[in-house]
C-alpha cells in the first residue's frame, strides 16, 4: 500500500496538529504528548490503514506500516509515549465511518498497545467496539480485549480483505441500522462477611463483557475480563476469580482479595458502549482464632469477685459473666451480664449494678461483695464478634468476712457480713493481751442469722459489752488491750465441723476454742484484729459537797478504773491522803468489793466514798483522780467541802457618802459566803415628790461577785472588788442608805446607814483654757450655787458673788456684775463658761441645801480670806449638813491680747485705740515725727479695784495725747507730730505679761490737702476702714498695691472710687470684706504693661482682686460671667472682662 499516511494529533474537542509521513521511507519522530489521541490517516483512501505492526522500545513507541519490517525499521516513531498514563489511544476511522482503536491480532492482553513490555513486537488492527469520536477523552471502561480476534476479523472482512482496499460491500449493511450508544447498567459489587467478594453484570441484554480490578493480598492490583460468549455463557481470563457460567456472577475468594481494598466492576455492550463502574471495599476474613479465656478469682479479703478480661480482645469481643446464686436469696436461677469491648480500650456492662464497667487503662471489674451470694459460682467466658468462644472459667464466691476495725476513738468495730445464708454464724474469740485485765469480754460472743436479721447470744457477757450502731454494726466494750480478737464467719451447713477444733494460738481459758483457720470456699472466713494499747486515761471521779458539810466521791463509769487516789484538809487544817482500791475475783464485776486505807474515809462495794463533815474542814478542796488497769491516770474531780450548819452573824456590810461627788459607796463583806445576800434600801428625800424607798438585793456567787437584782440602781460587784458605787444620779441629795447582810441560814447582820451628799457643781477647764461650771441635776427646789474666788493676779475677779438658784423650771443666776452678759456664757441648761476671771486665782463652787442656807451667809470660817467688798461663804465642806464645795484654779494667762486699732484722720493725725482684751495694762506706740526721727510712746493702764470704768491711761510722751472721756480710751498723735506717709505702730501688753502682734498703719494724707499721690515707685497703701469720701489716692507710676487692714476684725464694706492707677487691691488683712467694684473702677486701676500668667500667656490692661475665702466681691455694670481662669503667681483668679480690660479676681472671693 502506498505509504502517504498522515497523523492527526487530537485532544479532547479538537485536532491541534497534522504530522504527514514522506514517502522516501524516511522515519518520522513525534514528540508523545499526554491526553491525546493519535488518528492513522491513508491519505488514498481517508480511512485508516487496516494492519499496523507496533513494537516498544524502551518508553518510545514504534510503528510500522505495510512494507516495512518492524524489527529492521519503523515508519513512525511516538517519542515518549510510554511516559504517560496509557490513556492515549492509537485509533482510526473504519470503511464503516466509526472509529475504532487499534487492538492485538493475538486477542492477548499483554500485547495491547498501551500494555507493550520493551522490546516486544504485536501486529495490530482496527477492531474492538467503535469510538465515538477520535477526540481524547479519559475513558477507563474501554478494555482493547472485548473485541477479541474474532472482532479483528470481523472488521477485517468488513473492509474488503486486503490492505489499500476501497470499500466494499458489507453483508449486514450496518450503515442502515441506528448506532446502539446506550450504556449498560453497573454492576453490582458485594463484600460478603466472610472477605470474598461477589460481582454480578448487569441485567443489560446486549451486555458483552465485564472487566474486574482488585488488590490481592500482596497488595498487587490484578484484573479480570468477564465475557460472554455467542452461546450466552460466560468465561473468565483471571483463574483467580470463580465464574458462574450461566449467571456471569463472579467470586474473588477472600483469600485472593486484601482486606478493606476497593473492588470496581464495569461493563460493555455489543456496541462498544461501556457503563459507570460499581465498586465496594472488600470484608476481612472471618477469623477462627478461638480467643483467650478471662480470668475469675475470690478475694481474700471480702466477699468479692474480680473478673479479668483478656488482653488480646478486639473491639466487639465480649466477656459473660454468669452469677449462679446460693440460696441466700431464695432464688438460685443464674444472671448473667456481658462486658463488651470498646475501641478505646474500655469495656462496657449490660448491667452495670451488678458487674461494673472496665475503664480504659484497667483490666478487670470487680463484682461487690453484696452483687454476689457466698458461695454462688461465677462462671465467665469471652465471645468474639465470629462466635468463636474460649474455654469457660470459674470461682466459688467466698464467705463474707464479718470486718473488725478500730475507729477514731480506739474502739473495736465488728461490721455484720450482709449476704449471708440464714443459720450462719460469727463466733467472736480473743487470744492474749494486757495481764493486768483479769477477762477479756468478747470471749464466746455468737451473732446468728435468722430470717429477720442478726441476733447475738452470749452465756455471760453484759449488755454494755456491745453497742449496738445499726443493723450491721457493733463497738465491742470492755476488751483487753493488746489482745488479737477473731470474728469467724461460719457457714451454716458447715457449723457442725468446725467448734472444739483447737488452735495452736490458746485461747482465754473457760470457753471452747474455735477452728480458725480460713478457707471460704468450705465455709469459714476468719478476720482479726489488735485491740490498740489502752492510752486513754479513765474519767474524773464526781466530787460533791452536801450541806451538812460531808463530801462524796463517786467513781467514773469507765470499766477497767483499778484506784481512786482522794486529797484533803482535815479539820485541824493537816493534808490527808486516801486510796481507794476496787477488787475484782476471778475478773467479774459482779463479785467486785473496794476497799479504803484510810479510816476517815468510808466506802461502799461499789467505790461511792463519803467523808464525814467533822473529819473535812469547811470550805477546803477535796480532790479525786481515777487510775485504770493500764496505768493511765485520769483528771483530778474536785469540789469544796460544805460548811458545817453554821449560827453565826455574818459581818455587816459597809455604806459610806462620797466626798467628792453625789454617789453612795457600799462595802460588801469580806468574809461573806456564796449565796450570801447584801440588801440596800433607799429611802428618796423630796427631789422627786415621792418617798416611797427602793430595795436592792445584791448576792454572793461562786466565782466571788456580788450579782444585783437591780443593776441600774446598784450595779453587780465584780470578782476581785469588794465594793459598789450607786451613781449620784441614782441617789437622790439627802436620801437614806441603808445596808444589811443576810446569809442563807437566815442570819441577819447590823443595820448599817448613810445620809447620801449633796451633789456638787463642778469646775473645768475645757481644750480654751476656759473655765466650766457644770451644775448638779438631782437638786432640791430653793438649793443654791454660789461663785467665789481667792487670790490671783488682778485686783478684781469677775466670777465674785454669782450665785445659782433653782426653782421649779430649772436654775436661774443672780449675779452683781457689771456685765453679766460677758462675765457668763451659758452652753446648756445644767453647763456655763466663766469668763474674765484672775489667772491663777481659786475659784470655789458652794452648794447648799435649801434648808441650811440661813445657817452658812455671813459665817467667815474660813481661814482663806476671800475677795473683799462682798459677802463671804462658810467654805467648809459638810455635804450632809447642807454644803458642799468645789475648787478650780483658774490657768495662768497665756494668751496674748489682739492688736490696737490705729486709724488716720481727715486733718493728718492718727488715732490709736487700745483692743478690747478686758487685762491690757500697757500700749506701746512707735512712729516718725516730721523731722524724720523715730519716737515711742508707752501708755499706761491704772485701774483702780480691778475696774475699767474707774481707771486710766496716762502717756510718758507729751506728743502723744490719751483722751480718758471714753469708755475705751482714745490716743492720739497730732498730724504737726507725725510725719506724712510714715509707718505708725502699736502693740499691747496685759496683766500676765503677753504682748501681742504691731498693728501697722501708714500715714499718708497731707496737711491742708485730700489727694495723695504716690509718685513713681512700687507702693503699698494700707487702710483700716472707709476712704474719707472727699480724698482721692493716686497711685502713680510703677506697680502699686492698695491694701485694706481691718484692724477691729470687723465686717466692713467699701468702694475704690477714691483710687486710681493701682494694679492690684488686697482685702486679704481683713475679715468678711466686701468690696464694690464699677466698670469705670477698672478703667482707673489697671496695669499699663502686660502681666504675663504661669503659662506664659501675656495679658493686657489687667487690675487684680487678692482675698480670703468669705471675702465677696460685688460688680456693677460688669458681667458676672467668667471668660476664664488663669493662675498667676501660683494662685488662682477668674477673669472678667471689662471692654479693652480684664479684672482678675481671687477663686477664694465670692463675686455677685
Amino acid at each position: 500500500m502506498s505509504k502517504n499516511i498522515s497523523v492527526k494529533i487530537n485532544t479532547g474537542n479538537k485536532t491541534i496538529e497534522t504530522v504527514k509521513l514522506n514517502s522516501a521511507n524516511q522515519k518520522v519522530i513525534i514528540k508523545a504528548q499526554p491526553h491525546v489521541n493519535y488518528e492513522l490517516v491513508d491519505e488514498a483512501t481517508q480511512y485508516a490503514p487496516e494492519m499496523i505492526d507496533t513494537k516498544r522500545v524502551g518508553n518510545d513507541l514504534h510503528i510500522a506500516f505495510e512494507g516495512t519490517d518492524i524489527n529492521k525499521e519503523s515508519d513512525l516513531v511516538l517519542e515518549g509515549y510510554y511516559e504517560h498514563d496509557n490513556t492515549e489511544l492509537v485509533l482510526g476511522m473504519a470503511e464503516d465511518g466509526q472509529y475504532y482503536a487499534y487492538v492485538p491480532q493475538s486477542g492477548v492482553e499483554s500485547d495491547a498497545v498501551t500494555l507493550l513490555a520493551d522490546q516486544v513486537f504485536a501486529p495490530q488492527a482496527l477492531g474492538g467496539n467503535s469510538v465515538t469520536a477520535p477526540f481524547w477523552a479519559f475513558n477507563p471502561s474501554w478494555l482493547w480485549v472485548a473485541a477479541g480476534v474474532a472482532a479483528v476479523g470481523g472488521i477485517i472482512a468488513a473492509a474488503s480483505g486486503s490492505h489499500g482496499g476501497g470499500s466494499s460491500n458489507n453483508a449486514n449493511n450496518n450503515s442502515n441500522t441506528a448506532k446502539d450508544t446506550t450504556a449498560p447498567a453497573k454492576p453490582t459489587v458485594e463484600a460478603k462477611d466472610n472477605g470474598s467478594v461477589e460481582v454480578t453484570p448487569p441485567a443489560d441484554a446486549d451486555t458483552k463483557s465485564v472487566e474486574v480490578s482488585y488488590t490481592d493480598e500482596a497488595g498487587t492490583p490484578k484484573t479480570a475480563t468477564l465475557t460472554k460468549g455467542n452461546d450466552g455463557n460466560w468465561t473468565s481470563n483471571n483463574p483467580d476469580v470463580a465464574l458462574d457460567p450461566a449467571t456471569g456472577k463472579a467470586t474473588i475468594p477472600a483469600d485472593k482479595v486484601q482486606d478493606g481494598s476497593p473492588v470496581k466492576a464495569k461493563a460493555t455492550d455489543e456496541s462498544g458502549n461501556t457503563g459507570e463502574e460499581g465498586t465496594a471495599n472488600a470484608g476481612n476474613n472471618v477469623d477462627h482464632t478461638v480467643p483467650n479465656a478471662p480470668e475469675v478469682t475470690s478475694s481474700t479479703t471480702d466477699g468479692s469477685v474480680t473478673v479479668q478480661v483478656p488482653s488480646n480482645a478486639k473491639t466487639g469481643d465480649m466477656v459473660e459473666v454468669t452469677i449462679t446464686p446460693d440460696t441466700v436469696s431464695g432464688n438460685a436461677t443464674p444472671i448473667t451480664v456481658t462486658l463488651t469491648k470498646q475501641a478505646d480500650g474500655s469495656w462496657t456492662s449490660d448491667n452495670e449494678s451488678a458487674v461494673p464497667n472496665v475503664k480504659d487503662g484497667e483490666n478487670s471489674s470487680i463484682i461487690p461483695e453484696d452483687k454476689v451470694e457466698d458461695l454462688s459460682k461465677v462462671t465467665v467466658v469471652t465471645k468474639d464478634a465470629m462466635g468463636n468462644t474460649s474455654n469457660k472459667v470459674e470461682t466459688i464466691a467466698p464467705l463474707d468476712p464479718a470486718k473488725l476495725s478500730v475507729n477514731e476513738e480506739g474502739n473495736v468495730v465488728l461490721t455484720l457480713p450482709k449476704q449471708v445464708n440464714e443459720g450462719d454464724l460469727i463466733y467472736l474469740n480473743a487470744i492474749g493481751g494486757d495481764p493486768t485485765y483479769y477477762y477479756n469480754e468478747a470471749i464466746g460472743i455468737e451473732f446468728y442469722k435468722t430470717a429477720t436479721g442478726w441476733s447475738y447470744f452470749s452465756e455471760t457477757r453484759r449488755d454494755e459489752d456491745i453497742t449496738k450502731v445499726d443493723e450491721y454494726t457493733y463497738i465491742l466494750n470492755n476488751l483487753k488491750p493488746t489482745s488479737k480478737i477473731s470474728a469467724q464467719h461460719i457457714e451454716k451447713d458447715a457449723v457442725e465441723n468446725f467448734p472444739n477444733n483447737a488452735d495452736d494460738s490458746s485461747s482465754d481459758n473457760r470457753f471452747g476454742k474455735f477452728y480458725t483457720i480460713s478457707d471460704r470456699t468450705k465455709g469459714s472466713v476468719v478476720s482479726y484484729v489488735i485491740v490498740p494499747p489502752d492510752n486513754v486515761p479513765p474519767g474524773k471521779p464526781t466530787v460533791s459537797s452536801n450541806a451538812d458539810g460531808s463530801v462524796n466521791i463517786t467513781p467514773p463509769t469507765d470499766k477497767d478504773v483499778r484506784t481512786i487516789e482522794v486529797n484533803y484538809i482535815d479539820e485541824n487544817g493537816n493534808p490527808r491522803n486516801a486510796v481507794l482500791t476496787r477488787d475484782l475475783p476471778d475478773g467479774n464485776s459482779h463479785y467486785e468489793q473496794w476497799t479504803s486505807n484510810n479510816p476517815d474515809v468510808k466506802v461502799d462495794k461499789n467505790g461511792e466514798a463519803t467523808i464525814s463533815a467533822d473529819k473535812v474542814k469547811d470550805g477546803s478542796e477535796v480532790t479525786a483522780k481515777a487510775t485504770d488497769a493500764s496505768g493511765n491516770t485520769g483528771e483530778e474531780g474536785t469540789a469544796n467541802a460544805g460548811n458545817n450548819v453554821d449560827h453565826t452573824v455574818p459581818n455587816a456590810p459597809e455604806v459610806t457618802s462620797s466626798t467628792t461627788d453625789g454617789s453612795v459607796t457600799v462595802g460588801v463583806p469580806s468574809n461573806a459566803k456564796t449565796g450570801d445576800m447584801v440588801e440596800v434600801t433607799i429611802t428618796p428625800d423630796t427631789v422627786s415628790g415621792n418617798a416611797t424607798p427602793i430595795t436592792v438585793t445584791l448576792t454572793k456567787q461562786a466565782d466571788g461577785s456580788w450579782t444585783s437584782d437591780n443593776e441600774s440602781a446598784v450595779p453587780n460587784v465584780k470578782a476581785g472588788e469588794n465594793s459598789v458605787i450607786i451613781p449620784e444620779d441614782k441617789v437622790e441629795d439627802l436620801s437614806k442608805v441603808t445596808v444589811v447582810t443576810k446569809d442563807s441560814m437566815g442570819n441577819v447582820s447590823n443595820k448599817v446607814e448613810t445620809t447620801a451628799p449633796l451633789d456638787p457643781a463642778r469646775l473645768s477647764v475645757n481644750e480654751e483654757g476656759k473655765v466650766v461650771l457644770t451644775l448638779p441635776k438631782q437638786v432640791n427646789e430653793g438649793d443654791l450655787i454660789y461663785l467665789n474666788t481667792i487670790g490671783g493676779k488682778y485686783d478684781y475677779n469677775r466670777a465674785l458673788d454669782i450665785e445659782f438658784y433653782k426653782t421649779a423650771t430649772g436654775w436661774d443666776i443672780d449675779t452683781e456684775s457689771r456685765e453679766p452678759e460677758k462675765d457668763i456664757t451659758k452652753v446648756d441648761e445644767y453647763t456655763y463658761i466663766l469668763n474674765n476671771l484672775k489667772p491663777t486665782s481659786k475659784i470655789s463652787a458652794q452648794h447648799i441645801e435649801k434648808d441650811a442656807i440661813d445657817n452658812f451667809f455671813n459665817d467667815p470660817n474660813d481661814d482663806e480670806s476671800l475677795n473683799n467688798g462682798w459677802n463671804n461663804i462658810n467654805t467648809t465642806n459638810d455635804r450632809t449638813k447642807g454644803s458642799v464645795v468645789s475648787y478650780l484654779t483658774v490657768p495662768p494667762d497665756n494668751v496674748p491680747p489682739g492688736k490696737p486699732t490705729i486709724s488716720t484722720n481727715a486733718d493728718g493725725s492718727v488715732n490709736i485705740t487700745p483692743p478690747t482684751d478686758e487685762d491690757v495694762v500697757k500700749i506701746e506706740v512707735n512712729y516718725i515725727d516730721e523731722n524724720g526721727n523715730p519716737q515711742n510712746a508707752v501708755l499706761t493702764g491704772d485701774f483702780p479695784d480691778g475696774s475699767e470704768y474707774y481707771g486710766s491711761w496716762t502717756s510718758n510722751n507729751p506728743d502723744v495725747k490719751v483722751d480718758n472721756s471714753y469708755t475705751r480710751a482714745t490716743i492720739t498723735i497730732s498730724a504737726d507730730k507725725v510725719k506724712d506717709g510714715s509707718e505708725v505702730t502699736a502693740k499691747a501688753t496685759d496683766a500676765s505679761g503677753n504682748t501681742g502682734d504691731d498693728s501697722i498703719y501708714e500715714t499718708g494724707v497731707q496737711h491742708g490737702s485730700n489727694t495723695l499721690d504716690m509718685g513713681s515707685g512700687n507702693d503699698i497703701v494700707r487702710i483700716s476702714n472707709d476712704i474719707i469720701p472727699k480724698a482721692s489716692i493716686d497711685g502713680g507710676d510703677g506697680f502699686d498695691t492698695f491694701k485694706f487692714v481691718n484692724l477691729d476684725d470687723k465686717p466692713i464694706t467699701t468702694t475704690i472710687s477714691m483710687i486710681s492707677n493701682f494694679e492690684k487691691i488686697d482685702i486679704t488683712g481683713m475679715r468678711y470684706k466686701t468690696v464694690n467694684i464699677q466698670k469705670e473702677d477698672v478703667e482707673r486701676n489697671h496695669n499699663a504693661k502686660a502681666t504675663v500668667d504661669d503659662s506664659g500667656k501675656s495679658h493686657n490692661n489687667v487690675l487684680i482682686v487678692d482675698g480670703n475665702e468669705g471675702d465677696k466681691v460685688n460688680l456693677s455694670e460688669i458681667s458676672k460671667t467668667t471668660s476664664s481662669k488663669v493662675t498667676y503667681e501660683g494662685n488662682t483668679y477668674n477673669v472678667y472682662n471689662t471692654g479693652s480690660n480684664e479684672l482678675w479676681v481671687d477663686s477664694d472671693i465670692t463675686v455677685a
